[in-house]
């Protein structure tokens, strides 16, 4: 959701007549259940600090609702950093090694990819044979057990 575009879940409904205090409350209290619902959906797809700024918000909304005020206090107590990295992608090598072929247990390998690219007895072994290779990026060395 763009940030500059009006949040639904955080939209403040018309203000009721007094003679509907009760039905206020409990609209209220759904409309809580609906925030801390996005709250968790947010943090279930990682997105912490969107589920953060949803946290501030329905604290400010919902000054008296208890379990909003508490995931604020929670959420909001931490700071959320991201850093680049640059270490490659390792999930195919990974599904590799999942499920290795017979010749490759009990040796070192060296992977690129789902590609095998050097494989030895010992670490060593294939160490020396990474050297004289070319090879675009750093491969991923593991033993099979």
């Amino acid at each position: 959701m763009n940030s500059k575009s009006p949040n639904p879940i955080m939209a403040r409904p018309p203000e009721p007549a007094a003679s509907t205090a009760r039905a206020v409350s409990s609209s209220v209290r759904s409309q809580a259940a609906l925030v801390l619902d996005e709250i968790a959906a947010q943090l279930s797809r990682g997105r912490f600090r969107r589920a953060q700024q949803l946290a501030r918000e329905a604290a400010a909304r919902f000054p008296r609702h208890a379990e909003v005020n508490r995931m604020n206090r929670g959420l909001n107590r931490w700071t959320a950093t991201t850093r680049p990295t640059d270490e490659p992608d390792r999930t195919e090598e990974l599904a590799w090694l999942r499920h290795p072929p017979e010749s490759a247990r009990g040796k070192w390998v060296a992977l690129l990819g789902r590609e095998m690219v050097a494989s030895a007895e010992t670490l060593a072994e294939v160490m020396r044979r990474l050297e004289s290779l070319n090879l675009p990026t750093v491969p991923l060395v593991h033993r099979v057990e």
